[in-house]
């Protein structure tokens, strides 16, 4: 009997291999073959189409840009498991996402993630596939030209389409994915974007050595009236189809990266020179017959960045009055309008970040200082601009944060080598993610919602009269908790001063009868239960430092800014002569509101929340010029080194001053809170609310 029993289960066993093996079989994508080369995707007239079903179906790529970081690791070092990529995979497509895009050649494991994830979906997650090129060579060398460069690209290309066919073995390289590579994702591969957003310097190098070579003609790639750069393009293009075609016997979909300050407009009388200086269009670039698969073209297009999007003419006339200004479709339709063939936006998005970077002067579509709700509504305002002047694709920048980027305004104020460690609110490069990592362990954190039972005895700093303070700290954020007996800020304000640094400060603040008992480099200053400020002394303001070229202030001045970010530098029209002057942000105008996301009112930006005698508060590390917090370093006395350093504190120190009618009326004198410093971050994952909105506007794109 027990002889029939296990001859049964190893039929039953059998028979379901086999029927997995069958359904696998059955989900992997079908490939039309035309004169011996397969295809999973090809470029038709305005759109991609897919070879579902023995026929060519159009798909428009809605999906993210997938970074290879999380909290803790730099590019280079791909710290993502395939656990993490498969928990990925599935949230993105449940967002009702249909691609992904990477940028560069990732570690086995993002492979070995993708093939078993489509294996069992009822959809495949498709993937467009980027290939990076060797910045340090091509600054070296300014010419794309060069023997060298044109040679590391050609082996990156051909390094990652064996990477995709399950067929290669890489050697390990900075910067780059490396190792066994075995599973053959390319029927899941719709196409390559080549390169990067290119340096227009590199650009009018290129074209300035090369001026007068004649046009390109391959086997698949030819080019008319090119310039230089653009037959660059034409020949990497030519190796990219020609090396999959006679290995694998396989074309995709091909394109090269572009963005505004290199399109093909002639943007003469933009602010900067960048944008000014030289154009690439793709255009000249066609391809032949024996291509099957076909061109398409790839852009990013942000709403704030280039400025001519602000002021020139022709983008910021409406057709009516009462239009509002939508210089970002405008835009759209230019760009489309301009190309024969596919058009991609395979970057778009704005960051969650507390900081601001460019600004949106229309709509308010800005480069940070957007709550995680206004993100999703933007992202979703852009998304139906671009499916509805007919591009091809529209894939949001980013799938995740990523804690180690920089920013032009906030990059001369951190330690650079330790940005991975934390995270830096200010920097609005670290917060475009749909993603969150939220310091600390799930339901560790404290949230600014006026109920205090998250906080300890043990984060006591001290008690006097009226007055306690307790604080605390995590890898984004300092938090305090002020309580005061019969609060009632209609009638006196509070002012919290902070030292951080041992070389200034001021033991007052003008216009108020108060003396400080320590040097005092920033104050908090609460006037109403929606009203407060964060102020930072002017000899320590490193922003006016850097920006605004003041003369130097006394160590000891008691006048305090606004803490703000410049966000655009006195410019000037190169056509007309007229001039911007110095535009700067007051961040340290602090917002009221609650920071627990399960609540209704929750607010991704929200610095302090007022509720009874309690007040809550949160202020991100680089408003406090605290540079490197796991390390404890704060942005040195600048005036005196005449450059900006760190030097290292053990404790910052925090008191409360109670003023009535501009008198002092109690106070908690300034006390030292140490807080603990770390090596690797502890965190948690997060969907943030813009989440659910891009999964409703995915599903409305068909």
């Amino acid at each position: 009997m027990k002889k029939y029993v296990t001859i049964g289960i190893v039929l039953l066993c059998t028979v379901w291999l086999i029927g997995e093996v069958i359904m696998r079989q059955e989900r992997r994508p079908l490939l039309n073959k035309e004169e011996g080369v397969s295809q999973v995707a090809r470029a038709n007239g305005d759109y991609l189409e897919i070879y579902k079903e023995d026929n060519w179906e159009k798909l428009f790529l809605k999906g993210v840009n997938l970074g290879t970081t999380k909290p803790g690791y730099y590019p280079g070092e791909f710290g993502v498991t395939k656990k993490e990529y498969l928990k990925w995979f599935r949230q993105i497509q449940e967002m009702n996402a249909n691609v992904i895009r990477v940028y560069t050649l990732q570690m086995p494991a993002f492979y070995e993630a993708l093939a078993a994830y489509n294996r069992k979906a009822k959809e495949p997650l498709y993937l467009l596939q980027g290939v990076w090129i060797d910045e340090e060579l091509m600054q070296e060398k300014m010419d794309a030209f060069d023997e060298e460069l044109m040679e590391s690209f050609k082996q990156e290309v051909s390094n990652i389409i064996d990477v995709l066919h399950g067929n290669a073995e890489i050697e390990a390289k900075k910067g780059r994915g490396y190792g066994t590579y075995n599973q053959d994702v390319s029927p899941y591969v719709v196409g390559y974007i080549l390169g990067i957003e290119w340096d227009p310097y590199f650009v009018e190098a290129t074209n300035q050595l090369h001026e007068g070579k004649g046009d390109f003609t391959g086997e698949y790639i030819y080019t008319q009236k090119a310039r230089p750069t653009e037959l660059f393009f034409a020949q990497m293009l030519e190796h990219t189809i020609a090396y999959e075609t006679r290995t694998y016997q396989m074309q995709k979909p091909v394109a090269i990266t572009n963005w505004l300050t290199t399109d093909p407009f002639d943007q003469a009388n933009d602010i900067d020179e960048a944008n000014r200086i030289v154009t690439i269009d793709t255009e000249t670039i066609k391809s032949q017959d024996t291509f099957k698969s076909g061109l398409f073209n790839s852009y990013h297009i942000y709403p704030y960045y280039p400025d001519f999007l602000n002021y020139d003419p022709q983008y910021i006339t409406p057709a009516k009055e009462d239009v509002q200004v939508n210089s970002y479709r405008v835009y759209l339709k230019q760009l489309k309008a301009h190309h024969t063939g596919p058009v991609i936006v395979s970057e778009f998005g704005v960051p969650t970040s507390r900081g601001i970077t460019h600004i949106d002067t229309h709509r308010g579509f800005n480069q940070g200082l957007v709550s995680e709700r206004e993100q999703g509504e933007m992202n979703a305002s852009m998304l139906q601009d671009i499916y509805e002047e007919d591009y091809a694709g529209a894939i949001i920048f980013s799938w995740q944060d990523e804690w180690f980027k920089r920013t032009w305004n906030t990059m001369d104020l951190d330690e650079a080598d330790n940005r991975a460690y934390w995270h830096d609110r200010l920097t609005n490069e670290q917060c475009f993610g749909l993603l969150s990592f939220e310091p600390g362990k799930e339901g560790e954190g404290v949230f600014l919602d006026g109920k205090v039972n998250d906080w300890d005895k043990k984060d006591l700093v001290g008690r006097a009269e009226e007055l306690s303070l307790y604080m605390r700290s995590d890898a984004a954020f300092v938090y305090l908790r002020i309580h005061k007996d019969q609060l009632d800020l209609s009638k006196e304000e509070l002012l919290i001063p902070i030292d951080i640094t041992p070389r200034s400060g001021a033991y007052g603040l003008e216009g108020y009868e108060v003396t400080f008992n320590e040097g005092t480099d920033f104050i908090i200053k609460l006037t109403g239960n929606e009203e407060a400020s964060l102020l930072v002394q002017d000899y320590y303001d490193a922003s006016a430092y850097l920006n605004e070229k003041t003369e130097k202030p006394e160590a000891t001045s008691q006048h305090f800014n606004v803490f703000s970010q410049v966000v655009l530098g006195e410019s000037m029209f190169p056509l007309t002569g007229e001039t911007i002057p110095l535009k700067k942000v007051e961040v340290g105008k602090l917002r009221a509101g609650n920071t627990n996301p399960d609540s209704e009112q929750y607010d991704s930006l929200a610095d302090f929340i007022v509720v009874g005698d309690e007040i809550e508060m949160r202020i991100p590390w680089l408003m406090l010029q605290i540079s490197n917090p796991g390390k404890h370093q704060v942005i040195d006395d600048f005036y005196q080194t005449d450059e900006i350093n760190h030097i290292t504190v053990e404790e910052m120190k925090v008191g409360i001053y109670v003023i009535e009618e501009g008198k002092l009326r109690s106070q908690l004198p300034m006390l030292p809170y140490r807080w603990e410093g770390w090596d690797l971050p502890v965190y948690h994952e997060r969907l943030k609310k813009s989440y659910e909105t891009i999964k409703k506007a995915f599903a409305t794109i068909s």
